[in-house]
């Protein structure tokens, strides 16, 4: 069984853009390093680590963070098994997925509503009540660096402007006579 987006987002994207081989420098406490800068209020991000890389590590990123250690962690535990988002965790290991697969985690920002995907495995939905005025995304490796085989980011038109043009031209009220 798959959990995967609609398809249809992919038509919403615009304004894309790839970074390959990038490293997350390992650290012992709770340092973070800034990976991107949102570009605006929806946006799509898929990342691509190797699976080698993902599998017995622990690996994390940090959405709308403030510096004090706030904001909401994404975070790949491979010593339970478990992806969290925030508060909430739910099973995923790695170590399940098929020999030749990589870990690829595809985020859905639509304010402070966040939804992951993980290699269309598992999918989470959480809140970020503290999201405004924040565009960071950072991230973090445990111990060791982590190398992300692929960052793509991609702003998203709305999902509601036909409802708006509608309700604008009337064009769903019927015709008075």
């Amino acid at each position: 069984m798959r959990i995967k987006p609609i398809r249809e987002l992919a038509l919403l994207r615009y304004d894309g853009s790839v970074q390959k081989d990038m490293t997350v420098t390992g650290s012992k406490g709770d340092e973070m390093q800034r990976i991107a800068e949102l570009p605006g209020d929806s946006v799509e991000l898929r990342i691509v680590v190797d699976r080698k890389q993902a599998e017995r590590k622990r690996f994390g990123l940090v959405l709308f963070p403030d510096g004090k250690n706030g904001g909401l962690p994404i975070i790949l535990r491979p010593e339970t098994g478990t992806l969290r988002i925030g508060t909430t965790e739910a099973p995923f290991a790695v170590q399940d997925l098929p020999e030749n697969e990589d870990l690829e985690l595809r985020i859905f920002i639509d304010k402070y509503l966040v939804e992951v995907f993980a290699n269309d495995r598992q999918a989470m939905v959480a809140a970020c009540k503290n999201w405004s005025g924040r565009r960071g995304l950072d991230a973090w490796s445990f111990g060791v660096s982590t190398e992300i085989k692929s960052f793509e980011m991609w702003k998203l038109r709305p999902t509601n402007q036909g409802f708006f043009e509608a309700e604008k031209n009337r064009i769903w009220q019927p015709a008075e006579k």
